[in-house]
């Protein structure tokens, strides 16, 4: 049963991480695209 939910943990903790690296990657694709539409 512990096993079972360290298991759990451990997978949530990880989509948590790819999660917040896919927001910071749309965050940094929206300032590349408001600096290419800034130069425009």
């Amino acid at each position: 049963m512990d096993y079972f939910r360290l298991l759990v943990r451990g997978y949530e903790s990880r989509s948590r991480e790819i999660a917040i690296t896919k927001l910071h990657a749309r965050e940094e694709q929206i300032e590349k695209e408001a600096l290419i539409q800034g130069r425009e």
